[in-house]
C-alpha cells in the first residue's frame, strides 16, 4: 500500500481482489481505523 499525506487528509493508494467491492473495501478500512483512534483516544469517544 501506497499513499500521500495532506495537511489534512490522506490518498492511499491500494489493491483488493475484483471479488469484494469498493464499498465493502472502504466499510472495512473506515470501521477498523475508527476503531483505532477510539482505543487510543478514549477522550474523543462521544457519550450518548
Amino acid at each position: 500500500m501506497k499513499g500521500v499525506l495532506g495537511l489534512n487528509h490522506v490518498h492511499m493508494f491500494l489493491s483488493a481482489p475484483p471479488k469484494l467491492s469498493l464499498s465493502n473495501v472502504m466499510q472495512n478500512i473506515k470501521g477498523r481505523s475508527s476503531r483505532w483512534i477510539q482505543i487510543e483516544f478514549p477522550e474523543l469517544c462521544k457519550r450518548y
